[in-house]
């Protein structure tokens, strides 16, 4: 959790939503554009913030493989993406530690900067491995997953759109 956005929000209400009900949860994120408020760590939810700097639109943590080997053996590896390097790290020691990993894609990785013209070679290497490897792939609308399933020859997935809260919504007259 580096800036406070969507696909930010949507896992720190997951990870509190699954500690209250009792799951141990551990969020893996980056102290990238952290200054001083850190998400205060709950009861069955801890955070361990990863140091880390940004190159080409990237978040790169060195530490963050050395601190998922030390994950616990006996849970899921959910990963939010896209984000290049975190995404890879995290299936990597899912498959080396033989921990099933879930991906919940957010939207997908956009080329930006110097170097986006790596983007397509990066997704038919890197994040096509990472996808068809997945134990599920959560997508957020029915045409998404459409269009992934092919893309990337998935079978694993699943569609769970966003919730949005009530509050929200303005109840508008004619």
């Amino acid at each position: 959790i580096t800036v406070f956005g969507g696909m930010e929000n949507v896992v720190r209400e997951i990870s509190e939503r699954l500690a209250e009900d009792g799951n141990d949860v551990m969020v893996y994120t980056s102290l990238i554009g952290i200054t001083q408020d850190r998400i205060k760590p709950v009861r069955n939810l801890t955070i361990q913030y990863c140091k880390g700097f940004t190159f080409a639109n990237t978040a790169i943590m060195p530490g963050l493989l050395f601190a998922l080997l030390r994950a616990p053996r006996n849970g899921v590896i959910h990963i939010h993406t896209p984000r290049p390097f975190v995404t890879e790290v995290a299936a990597l020691v899912a498959s080396i530690l033989r921990i099933p990993y879930v991906v919940e894609v957010h939207s997908e990785i956009y080329p930006r900067g110097l170097f986006r013209f790596l983007i397509p070679a990066y997704e038919i290497t890197c994040w096509r491995w990472v996808m068809r490897h997945a134990n599920k792939v959560i997508l957020l609308s029915q045409p998404h997953e459409s269009r992934l399933r092919e893309r990337y020859g998935l079978s694993r997935t699943i569609v769970i759109p966003n919730g949005v809260d009530k509050q929200f919504f303005v109840r508008r007259h004619a």
